[in-house]
């Protein structure tokens, strides 16, 4: 009886080992972690650092993707410009055409045959529980139809409201509810080697994410795609893709701090370098973007360039001195009417220090039309204060294009100094380039290796001034040059194509 009752008692015993062991192989298959994994992460702190980050990266995803919208635009029809060998007409699109990024960026869209309405699609986030998304100009410009695509599937039409292509921003209006904004971060406090996460549709694979570092804080691209973009960039190695643009550039903490914007690529995808909008560059324009459908910004009416070193001692300024320094001054614009003039080296605008042209081109932006402002600077080796009021910024901005290229043609009546062949300018000489100068000496030839070559003077450079003696005609020249060595540094005033700049010739060697 007895082995009976324990026979029973092992039969039970078995039973409930066996359930233990299916409860607890359902608890590890629930949980997705096989023993050694749990094992491993109990034993070693690194292994469950690497989990908790694991789980952050989890978190950012879960809170970022319902904000994440796709954006499908149909664009309007484009005039053929190309035939192909069996009479098909079409291109590779450029989709950054007519914006900074023309030259500088890869195609980032296929072929498609001009002449027929074609689609094109991005990225964007909502920003607001009243429907408004924001993306990039580029994605939208010449829409026809917008349609924005959310996590859940649902769809809505959408509307540009306001749009400024200097900032390649855009913001769509849907009409929707149970919208989930995006957490807009502070791109300010970046700082180089913290988490980025890109959010958007790469390819159109909808809501993909990528993880990366800050590579590098207020990237200026102007000199890789030629003209002004009127920001500073946040680059990034969180893989940027075609169709990735408008969408978030997030920080660890799922906030926004970025509007994924462009790559540098040489295939046309992914090689480590993107670039985003800083979110703070948004936020100071998107209430105009809704309310007025653009942005109004402050304008003075100065080219400005660099106060370089060697350029400073040249206006007999103090070494060490910061500043930008004026190479023109706009006819008839608030800074001819305050009394700015080429030569004056700003220093300070309201009470901030101007050390760039960057950073006076932001705060002049950035002031309302109409204020009145003290700007501090130093003219002819003297500090001096003047008070300007803030006119706006003119829709176009770029100004004139250069003239074509034409070379004057040299004569016996031209001359030669400091590497550059020289000859008078004449009205028709300035009819024939398109340019407005009715007097001066223009640069005929360059001599390669001179100084003057490496200091960036072309045939076409029209000078109208050597040190701080104007310069009309040749007779002038020779009278400003007398006494000038090859050892001197010598500064010029030359313009070309409209606009004028300040060039310094160091010594030969």
């Amino acid at each position: 009886m007895r082995e009976g009752k324990s026979y029973i008692w092992e039969r039970r015993l078995g039973v409930l080992a066996i359930a233990a062991a299916i409860v607890w192989s359902g608890y590890l298959i629930s949980s997705r972690r096989p023993v050694g994994a749990v094992d491993r992460a109990a034993n070693h702190p690194e292994v469950r650092s690497a989990v908790s980050l694991q789980e952050a990266f989890v978190d950012v995803a879960k809170q970022a993707e319902p904000s994440v919208v796709n954006i499908q635009v149909q664009k309007k029809p484009e005039a053929p410009n190309f035939t192909g060998p069996r009479g098909q007409r079409g291109n590779h699109s450029n989709p950054f055409e007519g914006s900074p990024f023309e030259d500088f960026f890869k195609d980032f869209g296929g072929p498609r045959f001009r002449g027929q309405a074609y689609g094109a699609q991005g990225s964007g986030f909502i920003f607001d529980k009243e429907g408004y998304v924001l993306t990039n100009y580029h994605v939208v410009e010449g829409a026809e139809k917008v349609k924005v695509v959310l996590l859940d599937k649902r769809e809505f039409d959408g509307k540009v409201v306001g749009s400024d292509p200097r900032l390649d921003l855009a913001v769509v209006k849907i009409k929707g509810g149970n919208l989930d904004p995006a957490q807009l971060g502070n791109s300010d406090d970046l700082r180089v080697g913290e988490w980025a996460i890109a959010v958007g549709n790469p390819f159109g694979l909808d809501h993909t994410l990528t993880v990366g570092v800050i590579s590098a804080k207020g990237r200026e691209l102007d000199m890789v795609s030629g003209r002004s973009t009127a920001q500073d960039y946040i680059q990034t190695d969180a893989a940027i893709n075609p169709g990735n643009s408008g969408g978030p550039l997030l920080n660890i903490y799922g906030d926004v701090i970025g509007i994924n914007n462009s790559i540098y690529s040489t295939t046309g995808g992914n090689n480590g370098i993107g670039f985003a909008i800083p979110i703070n560059n948004a936020k100071a324009v998107l209430k105009q973007l809704i309310e007025k459908g653009k942005v109004t910004r402050g304008w003075l009416g100065i080219s400005i360039q660099e106060l370089q070193p060697d350029m400073a001692k040249t206006f007999g300024l103090p070494n060490g001195t910061k500043g930008v320094l004026v190479g023109e001054v706009t006819q008839g614009s608030p800074a001819e009417r305050a009394g700015l003039k080429p030569g004056d080296v700003v220093m300070e605008f309201g009470k901030r220090k101007t050390e760039s042209p960057r950073e006076l081109q932001r705060v002049v932006a950035g002031t309302p039309v109409g204020d009145e402002v003290t700007v501090k600077l130093s003219r002819d080796g003297r500090e001096q204060t003047i008070r300007v009021k803030i006119g706006e910024m003119p829709a176009n901005l770029e100004g004139r294009e250069s003239p074509e290229s034409v070379t004057p043609e040299a004569e016996p009546s031209g001359q030669t100094w400091r590497g550059l062949s020289l000859r008078q300018l004449t009205p028709e000489i300035a009819e024939r380039l398109g340019i407005d100068q009715k007097s001066g000496v223009i640069v005929s030839a360059v001599e390669p290796g001179s100084s003057a070559e490496a200091a960036g003077l072309a045939p076409g450079d029209v000078i109208q001034r050597i040190g701080s003696k104007e310069v009309h005609n040749l007779g002038d020249l020779q009278v400003a040059t007398k006494g000038l060595g090859k050892a001197d540094p010598v500064r010029l005033w030359v313009s070309h194509g409209g606009h004028s700049r300040f060039v310094l010739l160091k010594p030969e060697e």
